[in-house]
């Protein structure tokens, strides 16, 4: 009995097999990798909406330790410029980490020249900081004089027309992006697919409750308004 053994011919995989496999984890790879890009952007608005939740938390005690008022941020400037103070108050006094004052989902805010001095004596912030404020009187557009004073809380105790505290970053400068053109340092923190509108933003109130708000709600009028410039968007409450 003579017995056979595989030819190195028949070992291995044909051209039309090797083919199949490639296009089979071609398929794969096409279903998979947009559920994981929709898992990762998961994962950074869960890191959004806390690092929301702990500046507004972080708010409210601070006005709790000093008779009520909210920390002023800066008085010219639009709501994501702080001073040096504002900054090191609740980086220093409140444990937040420099990461927190910026969106994950727009990570390329998060560069020294924000953090450190972008203006003489101002730092950016990935996020809008409304209370505490007189001069933001001064900027409302659209329903100027249907809004009631104060517009922005300056004390926990006054009752003032908007209740927000805190936001994702929402804001339209000619267009939702920057002029140099970089999505990723997009004057919006959550975008539409097309990166070419606002999906929506977390927003932080008087009360302590965070919310997610879809960008229709927000996005038919600017809420302040900067010279010629900056449109700052948020949802009307």
């Amino acid at each position: 009995m003579r017995i056979r053994f595989p030819s190195a011919e028949n070992k291995g995989f044909t051209l039309i097999e090797l083919l199949v496999v490639i296009a089979v984890i071609a398929i794969l790879a096409g279903m998979l990798l947009p559920t994981l890009g929709r898992a990762k952007e998961r994962a950074r608005r869960s890191t959004c909406i806390n690092n929301i939740r702990t500046f507004t938390m972080a708010t409210i005690m601070y006005a709790d330790d000093n008779e009520g008022w909210y920390p002023r941020a800066s008085s010219v400037h639009p709501p994501y410029y702080a001073t040096h103070t504002f900054r090191d108050v609740f980086n220093r006094d409140y444990s937040i980490s420099r990461e927190q004052f910026y969106c994950p989902s727009n990570r390329s805010w998060n560069r020294d020249d924000f953090w450190n001095e972008h203006q003489p004596a101002a730092v950016v912030m990935g996020y809008f900081y409304f209370a505490g404020e007189p001069n933001y009187e001064k900027n409302l557009a659209g329903r100027r004089g249907s809004i009631s004073k104060p517009a922005f809380a300056l004390k926990d105790s006054d009752n003032s027309h908007y209740k927000i505290l805190w936001s994702d970053l929402n804001r339209k400068w000619v267009t939702w992006g920057r002029d140099d053109g970089n999505a990723l340092t997009r004057g919006v923190n959550h975008t539409i697919k097309k990166g070419d509108a606002p999906e929506g933003g977390h927003h932080g109130y008087r009360d302590g409750h965070v919310a997610w708000v879809p960008g229709i709600k927000f996005i038919q009028r600017p809420k302040l308004k900067f010279g010629p410039w900056p449109e700052i968007y948020f949802h009307d409450r």
